[in-house]
This record gives structure tokens, sequence and C-alpha cells, in this order.
């Protein structure tokens, strides 16, 4: 293999790994610049790209051998760069790679920071690497062709939102593609929000119908609309504000359709009021490698009458904290059970109603917890937080509580705990 050998192709390839990985390998590095961090990475097909996901790495002190891997084996090798003398492709010459070996060499500069190069060895032929995605604060994405930031109008439409944002935090809500899972009361609000800040693509699931009691809480529904897809109806009132809204629709539950969700989605946002679509969005976030936002709200009686409002936002990072150890699942059994059953399958159990949970639901509430989980994903963007737990709590006759925390993932749980940077 030599550098001439190196394959231009439309599609792009990217390296896609948690911040928490990423930052421990690279300071270990930095004060080891002759140690090496390699890892297993599992591929990722979209429509435009080719990812490349790393959970885990370790340090050695040895340069890498593809002998000593398994013939089909997928592996990463990241170094530190001293000098101008060594490229990927050289990297790779040394490495006596196997042909069925699929390889990606990523090099980064002691000194300059920002410079890097990276290569991917794949079916005997070489790719560029095209960019590295650290999902965590601040969500780093490193280009080896910077994408043109998609300029900010001057047609006024967005003044206030540029102004209140920033433009360069608007830019990056502008070229976002979030997943929204739930389209009721809270996920509508969701939607309008996420909509209003500049998000240019939205994927909605839902496999819900419109309801009567629909009407009062979803802006822009009419009387025939009851009996129609929550998606599409949604979709719809959302074109006609946003007529270069890219969208799509499935009204199908998540669980059934999670291998037809293929695209980077930047954000998942769950606003669902059942585990299983929770745990499915959990899933597909662990898988991926995506940050996801779990927005809940409910209203409670007591029998004194007192009442007592409560929104419920986690902010989960890959490897830092799930649905399942922040917070829990109420039944994890049936929830794991539900979710790993064929499409279509009949539920088991006595259904629950959804008085049994709650008292209500108030649009005013819906709309203030949204709007927690909407600033908890920007201050991700801005570098501000991790994971996070904010909880709003209204009790009658008392002040606002609002208490939150950063989280981590739980010792004991299997989603989480796979990642790490191992000496």
């Amino acid at each position: 293999m030599s550098a001439s050998s190196v394959m231009e192709m439309e599609q792009t390839h990217e390296v896609i790994i948690p911040r928490a990985t990423w930052e421990t390998a690279l300071r270990r590095l930095l004060v080891s610049p002759g140690r090496w961090a390699t890892g297993r990475i599992r591929t990722h097909k979209t429509a435009d790209s080719m990812e490349w996901l790393v959970d885990q790495l370790e340090l050695a002190e040895e340069f890498p051998d593809g002998r000593t891997r398994l013939s089909r084996a997928n592996w990463i090798v990241v170094g530190m760069l001293t000098d101008d003398e060594r490229s990927p492709e050289e990297i790779l010459n040394r490495m006596l790679l196997q042909a069925t070996q699929q390889v990606v060499v990523l090099l980064f500069h002691q000194t300059e920071r920002g410079r890097w190069s990276g290569i991917v060895h794949r079916n005997g032929t070489l790719f560029p690497m095209d960019g590295v995605r650290v999902i965590g604060s601040g969500m780093l994405h490193l280009q080896r062709n910077p994408v043109a930031i998609p300029d900010v109008p001057d047609d006024g439409r967005w003044s206030r939102t540029i102004g209140g944002l920033a433009p360069s935090l608007w830019q990056r809500t502008r070229s976002a593609h979030v997943l929204l899972i739930g389209c009721g009361r809270n996920g509508t609000m969701a939607a309008w929000q996420l909509a209003g800040l500049g998000v240019h693509r939205l994927t909605l699931v839902d496999p819900d119908k419109l309801a009567i009691e629909n009407i009062e809480a979803m802006p822009g529904l009419e009387f025939n609309d009851i009996g129609k897809p929550k998606t599409a109806i949604l979709g719809q009132q959302l074109l006609k504000q946003n007529p270069d809204l890219m969208l799509r629709c499935f009204a199908y539950p998540v669980s059934d359709i999670l291998d037809r969700l293929k695209a980077r989605y930047d954000l998942i946002v769950t606003c669902v009021d059942d585990d299983v679509p929770r745990l499915g969005a959990s899933w597909l976030a662990r898988e991926l490698l995506i940050p996801h936002i779990d927005v809940g709200s409910s209203v409670q009686r007591s029998e004194t009458g007192e009442t007592t409002l409560a929104g419920d936002v986690r902010m989960l990072l890959p490897h830092e904290g799930c649905i399942q150890c922040v917070g829990g699942l109420a039944d994890r059994e049936q929830t794991m059970y539900e979710f790993a059953a064929p499409p279509g399958s009949l539920h088991r159990g006595v259904p629950v109603e959804w008085n049994q949970q709650r008292a209500g639901s108030l649009v005013h509430l819906n709309s203030m917890t949204v709007g927690i989980g909407v600033e908890l994903w920007l201050r991700l963007l801005r570098g501000e937080i991790g994971s996070y737990w904010q909880r709003l709590t209204v009790r009658s006759r008392a002040e606002f509580e609002l208490t939150g925390a950063a989280v981590g993932a739980g010792e004991q749980c299997e989603f989480c705990r796979d990642v790490q940077v191992v000496e």
C-alpha cells in the first residue's frame, strides 16, 4: 500500500467516539507519545457515509501488529504525531495487516492543536478519513474538509432567535438532525420548540392516532384530525410554518423500526409515557453513540387534594448513563420482554389506564418541562454539561423547586459499563 493508492469516494468515512474514551486516550498519549491506543470498532452505514464506532480503547507500548488480530477483525489505532515524517499510510504499511481486516488509523499532532490525519483500510483499499465526531460536552466535530456553515439569513425571520442564541450556536441547531419519539402533548411541544430554534431536519416516530383529548393540547389541530396518525398531522402543521423543513414520519412503535432508523442523528428525544419506547431509544442511542434526552411530566393529586406538578428531564450520553441506570425502569422484566418481542406481538399483562399513574396533564407544565430539555441540549452544544438529570416540582402553596445534578453510568449497568481506556 502507498499514499497514491488512497481513493477519494463520494461516501464519507467518520469515526464516532464517546468523549470520555477520547479524552482519556489523548491525555495519556500526550504524556507518552511513543504509545498507541487500539480498540475494536463497529460499523454503521448511512445513506451517504460509513461510520466507525469506537467504544473502548487500550493503551499499549508495542507497535500494533495485524498478525496478532483475527483475520476479520475491525480495529482502530490512535497515535500522537511528534514530527512531520509519519503519515497514516506509513503506519498502515508497518502494521502487517491481513487483507480481510478493516482498520482505521488516526494520528494527532502533539503540539499543533486541531491538526490530525486519518485513513481507513477496508477490503484491501485505502480511503481518507473525513471526520471525527466526539460525542459529549461540546459535541466536537473534526473535519478533513470542513463543510460550509449555513449562512445567517438576512431576511429578518430568524433575527430574534439568532440574537438569543448567538450566530454560532444557531448554525449548529440549524444543521442538526433530531429524532423525536412520541408526538403527543410533550412531543408536540418539543417539535415546535426545536423547529423554532431552527432545527432543519426532524424525524417523528409515534404509532398512535389523534384522539379528542389531544385537541386542546396540540396547537393547530382540528376536530376532523381525530383518528389520523399523530406524526402525519404534526408534520403537516410544522411544514405550514417551516416549508423548508426536512421531515420524515413513522407511524410505528420505535421497537418495530429500529432497523429503519439508520441516519446520523445529532440528538434523540423521547416524550412518551411507556418504558418500552424509552428503552428502544436508549438502545439506539447506545448502539449509534447519540445523545438522548428523555422528557416526562405528570400531575399528581393526593388523597387530601394536594396537587403536585412534576417535570423530569434526563440528558444521557452514551456510556455515561442510560434509561435503565439513571431513574430506572418501572418494571424491568416486563419492559425487556416487550422490547424483545417480534413486531406486532400481543402485549402480555393487563393494560394500564393513563389515570392510574397520574391525575392529568397540563399544557403549561408540558411547555416548561420540554423547555428545560431543550435548554439542556443547548448547554451540551456549548460545552457546559454532560449527562445531567433535571427535575421540576411545583407543590400547592409552595415555591417552585428546580433540582439537578450531573450523573454517570451505574456501577453494574450492562448498557454503559463497557467503555474504558485500559492500561
